[in-house]
């Protein structure tokens, strides 16, 4: 029973010290006080780019009039989601070019409304619509994995998006956490590399195919409580557009910590089995050392009337229980070392076989084996010797 608690614990302390990695990434902007809206785009009267440029502008027109709303914006995916993916190109490549980037569309005041930093360049502006040159601002992973060594500013970027011409970089703004559907994720959210498109330059055709796929979020901050903001936020839109379906309204808190609900649930899961484990090997624990103390009720009895102290026989009586603990978890720990292995790709941040765990794991057993055999045992050193002679 201990080497299976021990083995569980582990896992369970794995799993828990991994959801506290990614739980405490910096998510690279500020969520404080940010309410999203999504809704879906695929509808027949948005088929047109012009006709979804026209909803942007009124609905963050009117969102921005709301009283305690500082700023509003819209993206085609928010942080902690899985973004579009698009190949690319930069000069130089040739035909046969593996590159990959997330993409995001954004319109302006997006990277304010979110406090992410404008690290070179500039964010995507008002101007930045059709009959202009196209315009892409990237991320900092994106520049040290495509760019590397030289400026980032102007290189022109050659994707479906911008057609022939293809994009121009034209700003680097930080890292946020996002999901990717390509490469080697390390995290379930990591700083995948990502342009950040205008969404007012975005073609009929573009528009159609990304929203049969992707429901674009307005993202509002504000100073008002949230319960009030939302309120006026669902008014905003049925005078703007009571028909379109909302797919989700939720704080961007709840956004992020729903990227983590399987990694929570694993643990939390694991932790419970854990737990419910450990209270049965603790109850097997104390019946243990109970019999044992009842069957050796009458040789304590007369060690401690030929001088043994009562805590001396307690600790006769009791020692079992902890040995049995050792060595379940001596077998816990070498059965643990595979089990971490096997574990490898659900957990993040921390080693299959971590320290910190296993110190962890040792302490807790050797707490709870100590209290499930001494609580028993404790009995025959309350006990008068002379009683328990008589009755042997």
């Amino acid at each position: 029973e201990v080497t299976m608690v021990a083995t569980l614990l582990f896992a369970a302390g794995l799993l828990v010290r991994s959801y506290g990695h990614i739980s405490g990434m910096e998510p690279g902007f500020d969520s404080r006080g940010v309410l999203t809206l999504q809704l879906s785009l695929d509808d027949a009267r948005y088929a047109e780019a012009e006709k979804i440029r026209e909803l942007f502008r009124d609905s963050q027109t009117r969102l921005e009039s709301i009283p305690g709303v500082a700023s509003a914006s819209v993206a085609l995916t928010l942080p902690y989601e899985r973004p579009l993916n698009l190949p690319f190109t930069l000069p130089g490549d040739g035909e046969q070019s593996q590159r990959i980037t997330n993409v995001v569309y954004v319109t302006p005041g997006f990277f304010e409304t979110l406090d992410i930093p404008l690290l070179q360049g500039r964010p995507i502006q008002e101007g930045d619509r059709g009959g202009t040159p196209y315009v892409a601002v990237a991320n900092q992973a994106f520049v040290e994995e495509h760019v590397r060594d030289q400026s980032a500013l102007g290189i022109p970027v050659g994707m479906g998006f911008g057609g022939e011409e293809g994009v121009q970089i034209v700003g680097v703004v930080g890292n946020v956490l996002q999901r990717a559907g390509w490469g080697v994720d390390k995290t379930p959210v990591w700083e995948t590399p990502t342009l950040y498109l205008a969404a007012a330059q975005a073609s009929d055709g573009f528009m159609r195919q990304v929203h049969v796929w992707f429901s674009p979020s307005w993202i509002i901050k504000g100073n008002a409580s949230q319960s009030d903001l939302a309120a006026q936020v669902t008014q905003a839109f049925r005078v703007v557009d009571a028909d379109l379906p909302v797919a989700r309204l939720a704080e961007l808190q709840e956004v992020m910590d729903q990227a983590f609900a399987r990694e929570r649930f694993e643990a939390a899961f694991l932790l419970a089995v854990a737990g419910f484990a450990l209270l049965l090997a603790g109850i097997g624990l104390y019946g243990i050392v109970a019999h044992e103390a009842l069957e050796r009720r009458a040789e304590m009895g007369l060690r401690m009337a030929l001088g043994a102290t009562p805590a001396k026989a307690v600790w006769t009586t009791g020692v079992s229980g902890v040995t049995l603990t050792i060595l379940g978890l001596v077998l816990g720990s070498v059965v643990s070392i595979p089990v971490g292995h096997l574990m490898g790709g659900l957990i993040y941040g921390v080693t299959p076989f971590d320290p910190w765990t296993m110190l962890f794991l040792v302490g807790i057993l050797t707490l709870f084996s100590a209290l499930a055999s001494f609580i028993p045992a404790a009995k025959i050193g309350r006990t008068d010797p002379g009683e328990i002679l008589k009755e042997g």
